[in-house]
C-alpha cells in the first residue's frame, strides 16, 4: 500500500490534523512544512495547493514506512539527525521548506 487511507476524509482529501498526528508533529509545524500559516491551513484545508502539499508529505511518509518497516521507524528516521543533512533531522529540513531535499534523498 502506498498511500495512507486513515488520514483521508470521505471526499478523499487529506485531513491535516490526521497527517500531523501520523508524523507526531503539531499542526503549526505542518503548516510551516507547507509554507502556509496555521490559520490558512485550518481555514482552507481542502484547497488544491494545500492538498497538493499534504499529498507530497503523505507519499514521503508512505515511502519511509515502506523503507523502514513501520510508521514508528519512519518517525524515528524523520526526527534523528542525519549525516547526509549535516546532522540536521529531516523533519527540521521539512519545516524549513526543504521538502525537495528530503524527497530527493528518499
Amino acid at each position: 500500500m502506498f498511500g495512507i487511507p486513515t488520514i483521508h476524509n470521505e471526499r478523499g482529501d487529506i485531513e491535516p490534523k490526521d497527517l500531523a498526528s501520523l508524523f507526531e508533529i503539531t499542526q503549526s509545524q505542518l503548516a510551516r512544512m507547507l509554507g502556509v500559516s496555521r490559520q490558512l491551513l485550518k481555514q482552507s484545508p481542502n484547497s488544491v495547493a494545500i492538498q497538493r502539499g499534504l499529498r507530497r508529505l503523505e507519499y514521503m511518509f508512505a515511502r519511509l514506512r515502506n523503507l523502514t518497516g513501520s510508521p514508528k521507524n519512519a518517525r524515528i528516521w524523520l526526527k534523528m539527525g542525519h549525516p547526509d543533512f549535516e546532522g540536521v533531522a529531516p523533519v527540521d529540513l521539512l519545516e524549513e521548506g526543504h521538502i525537495e531535499a528530503v524527497e530527493d534523498f528518499l
